[in-house]
């Protein structure tokens, strides 16, 4: 049986192929990774976003670079507890851009104090 490998290169952007071929081409990638054994899509997380996180087919604890949370601010107390206070204040979504009315009080305040925030200069190179 002549079998032929899909890889990402398959990808490239064309003009030429609809949305209809593209798909189709799309979900066969993902069949086929999974006849590799390998889950290239969605890896499921069981302890919630962080930077060390535990993943679905994996005994054990991993550094999570994907969270965007390197030095792991989201699962501390005190983040939640604001972010809950947040909510509670101003709801949840999104919100419009900055200039059409999505600038809240509470961006104003974190941009003063990250303004105003004093590291130490180390010169000794």
């Amino acid at each position: 049986m002549n079998r032929t490998i899909i890889t990402l290169k398959d990808f490239e952007l064309s003009s030429k192929e609809n949305i209809i071929d593209r798909s189709q081409k799309i979900q066969a990638y993902i069949d086929q990774m999974k006849t590799f054994g390998c889950k290239g899509y969605w890896v499921m997380s069981k302890t919630g976003v962080g930077a060390k996180m535990e993943i679905e087919g994996y005994d054990g604890v991993v550094s999570a670079y994907i969270s965007n949370d390197y030095l792991g601010m989201s699962q501390r107390e005190e983040t939640k507890k604001a972010g809950i206070e947040a909510i509670l204040k101003y709801g949840s979504g999104a919100s419009a851009a900055q200039a059409i009315g999505g600038y809240l009080d509470i961006h104003k305040k974190l941009e003063r104090e990250i303004a105003n925030m004093r590291f130490p200069v180390n010169c000794k190179n």
